[in-house]
């Protein structure tokens, strides 16, 4: 799906596209923005260029971590990058704001995945002629609902992240769009934490407002 290019005043369209992603999934590998952003370049040299320069204006912050014996840079947004990306008003507004502590602590390969998981969409849908891009999914989206089990209380389900992807059918010349909640599991969370988010899921499936 086609996404902004306006963004930050003084930037090339690949850094502006860059804050977007960023802003909107916190923590990104230099692989993942590749991916995402300009994967029609057989080479990251030119991306690389343009997210150093992001860093030199103070929008953006790395830290590395190792991955096969090789450090890879983590990606993410400064307060004024992300002040920055707010000011177009183009994406909705986050609360979120990394940190170093937060980009090297628990949550990091998690949020590495789920934008993983994003990623893979996007690929197939490039291949397969659909419509998914790299602000096509939001991560921990609240959804409020009510449970017959609990009556009264208001309830909330995060998944960890929801995702918009358009899938094209060019015989039947129909475009339908779908949206998936994507719960990503790196098997840390307990099996009763599980089951609890599971009857969640189902709960809020049986919900009508």
């Amino acid at each position: 799906m086609p996404y902004p290019h306006t963004g930050p005043t003084g930037l090339g369209q690949i850094a502006q596209q860059a804050t977007q992603v960023l802003y909107l999934h916190r923590l990104v590998s230099t692989r993942q923005l590749h991916q995402l952003i300009t994967p029609h370049h057989t080479r990251t040299e030119y991306l690389r260029r343009q997210l150093h320069t992001l860093r030199e204006a103070g929008l953006a912050e790395t830290v590395g971590r190792r991955v096969s014996g090789q450090t890879e840079l983590l990606w993410w947004l400064t307060e004024k990058g992300a002040n920055a990306v707010e000011s177009v008003g183009l994406l909705p507004q986050r609360p979120y704001r990394m940190s170093p502590e937060a980009a090297l602590g628990p949550l990091q390969e998690h949020t590495l995945a789920t934008v993983d998981t994003g990623l893979a969409f996007v690929d197939w849908a490039r291949r397969l002629g659909h419509e998914c891009g790299p602000l096509d999914w939001s991560p921990e989206i609240a959804h409020y609902y009510r449970d017959d089990a609990r009556p009264g209380e208001d309830l909330s389900l995060i998944p960890d992240a929801v995702l918009n992807y358009v899938h094209t059918d060019k015989k039947a010349r129909q475009r339908t769009l779908l949206t998936f909640f994507i719960e990503l599991d790196r098997t840390q969370m307990t099996i009763a934490r599980l089951a609890q988010k599971l009857h969640a899921y189902a709960a809020y499936h049986d919900f009508a407002p």
